[in-house]
């Protein structure tokens, strides 16, 4: 799974997915796009959904979506 995110309006769009439901959706936050990928895959857990946490930057740190957006505001 790979998506991108926008600092300003918080939306998600996905960019790769195995789930064909999931690829090119937009999603309006990090939580709904987790959400709407454990559902895709089915797999029974409800949430709720911290996608700021779940989220991982695509780089060799591997840093959250929140730490990254975080560092980027410092």
């Amino acid at each position: 799974m790979k998506a991108l995110f926008d600092p300003d309006s918080k939306k998600m769009d996905v960019t790769v997915a195995p789930v064909r439901a999931l690829l090119g959706a937009t999603y309006p936050d990090p939580d709904a796009a987790a959400a709407a990928v454990v559902s895709a895959f089915r797999l029974g857990d409800e949430g709720p959904f911290d996608g700021w946490e779940l989220w991982k930057v695509d780089d060799t740190s591997m840093r959250t979506l929140r730490e990254s957006v975080s560092k980027s505001f410092e």
